[in-house]
């Protein structure tokens, strides 16, 4: 395993995450203070992140190929630097359409580089940590959960030191850095191409008539994203990742309000929003090294929609769990969504390449490559959870809107039970059956054919002693 590659990596994802972090706590105050914005203009504002990061995340398999994966990840930290020096430029716009306007650019951009680092971090991992895909995804997604945690507290501190402006070219600065520190230190190896190609690409500079062959046979070989969604694993393993982000983020554009409402201080509002992702980022660790050792990737999923739904239960809270509302159970309640995220997200990227790999083995890097920008444009799922929470809270109020997503989790993880895990599970029974009923067929052949094989010795023996005699 490449320690210093995982380590880049690594850093780089949880800044970029420390980085997006600033924007959910502050934007909505920001905009409700500044031009009076409602719940469900400001969910819109926030959806753009998801509609930006979804729209480019679909085209990254094609972007990969004329970028490279370096190029990529520095590419995507550049343009996230100059997002930030945008956002704080955009706080001068004082009207309500041109605020709406230019932050929903902001987001859109936010999330179009972060499309960039992080599709292309998942295809690295795919190439470079093909044996332990699921541990790594699990390093890297407790550095995205410490990224998520630490960022508000830090951003509290600097909003508190500075306003707005001053976390913004702080995490502006910190994204040049990152990207020089990028360009110094990630090797050339993460692009997947072994000597045989570059032995490829040498010979076709010296013939082009082979070189268009290739370039035809490489899209002949091309694997479309309609090619995949014909497995019913792969179909639920997306839309595990499509409803885990709806369910994880949103409670972003709605959680800073109803904490004003139960008495929190605007200077502590990052406390609060640091115990979800630092739930998160200590299982994450947790799960490959310890409980897919006990169930499996599909079983492991299902009970983290479960948590997911029990958690909104307790954020509401509901009057459902017939406790008082209070803080501390609203705490418990994103914990437990923490644990759910965790639980329901770690095992997916796995699980999809598992789920169709028997038939790609000749084009591995391409497969990896068209997943990770599948399973990373489902994220545009959670625009449509801001923009419907929003839309719900406005409307009824925010412990209606969790008792509703719980609901939604839990009816997705028995679906998921029936429909995806069960039949499998059946399916994977049946087999063994019929492999133990071949096993003793075998065994009872190989009794029949010795006992054939003694008889036939005995009458050659006693057909000699007749001779004998």
């Amino acid at each position: 395993m490449d320690i210093k590659l995982l380590a880049l990596i690594s850093l780089n994802y949880c800044s970029t995450y420390l980085a997006y972090s600033f924007f959910p706590p502050y934007l909505p105050k920001i905009a409700h203070d500044e031009v009076g914005l409602g719940e469900s203009t400001i969910g819109m504002i926030m959806s753009f992140w998801y509609v930006g990061y979804s729209a480019c995340a679909v085209l990254m398999s094609h972007i990969l190929r004329y970028t490279g994966r370096k190029n990529a990840v520095i590419l995507g930290l550049i343009l996230l630097s100059f997002d930030f020096i945008l956002a704080s430029l955009c706080t001068k716009m004082k009207t309500e359409t041109t605020f709406v306007i230019s932050f929903c650019f902001v987001r859109f951009l936010n999330g179009v580089s972060q499309a960039f680092v992080q599709v292309t971090t998942y295809c690295i991992i795919a190439t470079c940590f093909r044996e332990n895909i699921a541990k790594v995804v699990g390093i890297i997604e407790f550095s995205w959960g410490t990224g998520i945690a630490i960022g508000p507290l830090l951003n509290e501190f600097l909003y508190n030191s500075g306003g707005f402006h001053l976390p913004c070219y702080v995490h502006a600065g910190l994204m040049l850095v990152l990207s020089g520190v990028t360009w110094l230190f990630m090797t050339e190896n993460i692009e997947g191409h072994s000597e045989d190609d570059d032995e490829t690409k040498d010979f076709h500079q010296t013939d082009s008539s082979i070189s268009m062959q290739s370039i035809d046979q490489d899209n002949r070989d091309k694997i479309s994203f309609m090619e995949l969604f014909t497995y019913k694993l792969f179909i639920f393993g997306l839309l595990c990742s499509f409803f885990n982000l709806i369910l994880y983020t949103l409670l972003e554009p709605l959680l800073t309000n109803r904490l004003l409402e139960m008495g929190v201080k605007e200077k502590n509002l990052g406390e609060y929003f640091c115990i979800q992702p630092f739930v998160y980022s200590g299982i994450s660790i947790l799960v490959d090294t310890l409980i897919l050792k006990h169930m499996s990737k599909r079983l492991c999923l299902i009970l983290g929609f479960i948590v997911f739904a029990i958690g909104f239960l307790f954020t509401g809270p509901s009057a459902i769990i017939m406790i008082e509302p209070s803080l501390h159970v609203v705490c418990l309640g994103l914990v437990l969504l923490g644990i759910g995220c965790s639980l329901s997200f770690v095992p997916i990227f796995p699980e999809l390449i598992e789920s169709v790999i028997s038939d790609y083995t000749d084009r591995v890097e391409d497969l990896n490559n068209t997943v990770a920008s599948i399973m990373n444009a489902s994220y545009g799922s959670a625009a449509l959870g801001q923009l419907i929470g929003g839309f719900l809270t406005q409307h009824l109020n925010f412990v209606r809107t969790c008792e509703i997503f719980g609901l939604v989790s839990f009816a997705f993880a028995i679906i998921y039970l029936v429909f995806g895990h069960l039949p499998t599970l059946k399916a994977r029974v049946v087999k063994m059956e019929e492999v133990k009923d071949e096993e003793k067929t075998r065994e009872s052949n190989d009794i029949q054919i010795k006992m054939d094989t003694e008889t036939n010795r005995s009458e050659d023996v006693g057909g000699h002693e007749i001779l004998y005699d």
